[in-house]
């Protein structure tokens, strides 16, 4: 589908700006707030090793690396970059169906703000998927394959 504009229309459409400043401020609270998180997890590993310290580990590092990856995506402005960050906002869904799960099943204190993030991330996804579908922007904004 081909989207025509006016020479006036194009100005600046090859920057990230406008709502798509957004997302980017969340890659990168993102990526420091994973990176706290996943250093928090490494030094309980090598504080006390054991496979309850492993799994945030294991689960935190892949989960750090694919935000830097979608961020790398989304600042070179790759035409993957709006499928990259749409994977991305469901994979906080689904982190957030299973930290809901754990708090309707454990009921700790720790969990008690699991149905709070849980809407949260779903709120925002349903907000930022149709966006990254439908804009016009992000069809013009992402469109560099390297």
């Amino acid at each position: 589908m081909a989207v025509i504009l006016d020479d006036e229309e194009l100005q600046g459409v090859d920057k990230i700006t406008g709502w798509l400043i957004l997302p980017t401020i969340g890659l990168v609270l993102g990526i420091l707030r994973e990176g706290r998180e996943v250093w928090m997890a490494i030094r309980a590993f090598v504080t006390e090793a054991s496979l309850e310290t492993l799994f945030p580990v294991a689960i935190g590092v892949p989960w750090l690396l694919f935000i830097c990856i979608v961020a790398a995506f989304f600042f070179r402005k790759h035409r993957w970059a709006p499928y990259f960050y749409i994977a991305l906002l469901c994979g906080y869904v689904a982190f957030g169906g299973l930290y809901l799960l754990v708090h309707v099943v454990g009921r700790d204190a720790e969990t008690a703000d699991a149905p709070k993030e849980f809407i949260r991330t779903v709120v925002g996804a349903g907000i930022w998927v149709p966006y990254f579908l439908k804009s016009r922007r992000v069809k013009l904004t992402f469109v560099n394959s390297w």
